[in-house]
C-alpha cells in the first residue's frame, strides 16, 4: 500500500486541479442555470460531477497498466 500512495497523492492533486480549473462543465451548467434557472443547474450538477469522476478514474486505470 506504502508503494501506492506517491501514485494516489499524485492522483488526487491532478483530480483536484482539474475540478477547480474551469472548463466545459462549468460553461454547460452556467448556461443551463442561467436558461432555466437554479433548481435545474442542481439537478445538472450530479450527471456532470459523475462523468468527471468516470473520467478521470478511467484515465487512472489506464496510467497503471
Amino acid at each position: 500500500m506504502s508503494s501506492n500512495l506517491p501514485t494516489l497523492l499524485s492522483f488526487a492533486l491532478t483530480s483536484l486541479i482539474i475540478e477547480l480549473t474551469p472548463g466545459p462543465n462549468m460553461t454547460y451548467l452556467a448556461l443551463v442555470s442561467a436558461g432555466e434557472g437554479r433548481r435545474a443547474g442542481f439537478a445538472t450538477w450530479p450527471a456532470l460531477r459523475s462523468g468527471s469522476l468516470r473520467s478521470a478514474s478511467l484515465l487512472h486505470s489506464a496510467s497503471l497498466n
